[in-house]
């Protein structure tokens, strides 16, 4: 009952890491109805850490309008520490809706909710198209790890092809790799296609041993042709993506990938 927030915090904190104990009834009562209190606490801090303690010990079962409840605060700060506890325990993300996180004003908020719904089970990929259309990189990025995780790129290959002309050479980079996968390119090594944009470009002539090219260009020429393109001048990135052409393309990306020569 102290009405110190230091303590009240530390209180709320420390009542995350107890197991609910069904063998207590009353005890689990109280310490329920001392954290709802903390929950509506006039300091944000206090909230945030009482309303964690609260998704640390809920049941699974039922949890939705609960977990609802608890991420309505208005403090961002509460927002964020509410999606780091449900991050420690995905098996409540099908209990609850984020998306309409993704509208909410405060990046950090969007960020987080992006990258908590990358843990939860796969939901409309059209959710994710304002994300990826979103004007702080951050958030474009980390929509992208969603787009990955639930493994829609195929579904948002307007989207994607849009994020290949970014001003952010993460973005672009992390949006080629995912096209790359609906191409059915083989991953690239220390780390995939994130892992090679953003290192030294290769010099020039590298890999030219072959001076025969192929009849057609085919999807993985064009992909380390874009790489080659992003590594060694992001700023000039986008302009290169929209002027390369493949020879054969998946069906769905070509009219995203394909715009023709800036002329």
């Amino acid at each position: 009952g102290d009405d110190d927030p230091l303590v009240q915090r530390a209180a709320a904190q420390a009542a995350a890491s107890l197991a609910p104990d069904a063998q207590d009834a009353p005890a689990e009562a109280c310490l329920d109805a001392r954290l709802g209190e903390l929950c509506s606490a006039r300091e944000p801090e206090v909230r945030a850490a009482a309303r964690a303690a609260r998704v640390a010990r809920i049941a699974v079962e039922g949890a939705g309008e609960a977990l609802e409840s608890l991420l309505s605060d208005r403090a961002p700060e509460v927002t964020l520490a509410v999606l780091g506890a449900l991050r420690a325990r995905p098996t409540l993300l099908s209990e609850v809706a984020l998306t309409p996180l993704l509208g909410e004003p405060d990046a950090r908020v969007r960020e987080a909710a992006l990258r908590t719904l990358a843990l939860a089970p796969r939901a409309e990929p059209r959710d994710l198209v304002g994300a990826l259309r979103d004007p702080v990189p951050e958030v474009r990025l980390e929509a992208l790890g969603v787009v990955g995780a639930w493994e829609v790129a195929e579904s948002l290959a307007g989207p994607l092809g849009e994020c290949l002309s970014d001003d952010s050479i993460h973005v672009s980079g992390a949006a080629l790799e995912l096209l790359g996968g609906e191409l059915g390119l083989p991953a690239r090594e220390a780390g995939g296609l994130k892992g090679f944009v953003g290192e030294d470009a290769p010099d020039e002539g590298e890999g030219d041993e072959d001076e025969d090219p192929p009849a057609e260009e085919s999807g993985e020429d064009l992909l380390d042709d874009l790489l080659g393109r992003l590594a060694a001048d992001g700023e000039a990135a986008a302009g290169a993506v929209r002027r390369a052409r493949a020879g054969e393309e998946h069906p769905q990306v070509v009219g995203d990938l394909g715009q023709g020569p800036d002329r």
